[in-house]
């Protein structure tokens, strides 16, 4: 049994707002999510979980924390 489970696909499109060249590549999301969500204590987010492949293929927020280069 895997790990992980694709949550969604990365959409090229976004390279250009991005400043970055990636090739469209599925996006997994761990089956452990949710549990690391309550120990981290996100309890808001976890409202959204069940939304991350539609926030994935639409997003309406696009941005790079800038302290770690991580895209938000």
């Amino acid at each position: 049994m895997s790990k992980n489970q694709i949550a969604g696909k990365y959409i090229s499109s976004l390279n250009d707002q991005l400043g970055l060249s990636i090739k469209p590549q599925p996006i997994y999301q761990s089956k452990g999510l949710k549990t690391h969500m309550l120990k981290s204590k996100h309890y808001i987010a976890l409202k959204y979980i069940d939304k991350i492949p539609e926030i994935l293929e639409k997003p309406d927020y696009i941005g790079v924390d800038r302290t770690s280069n991580a895209i938000c």
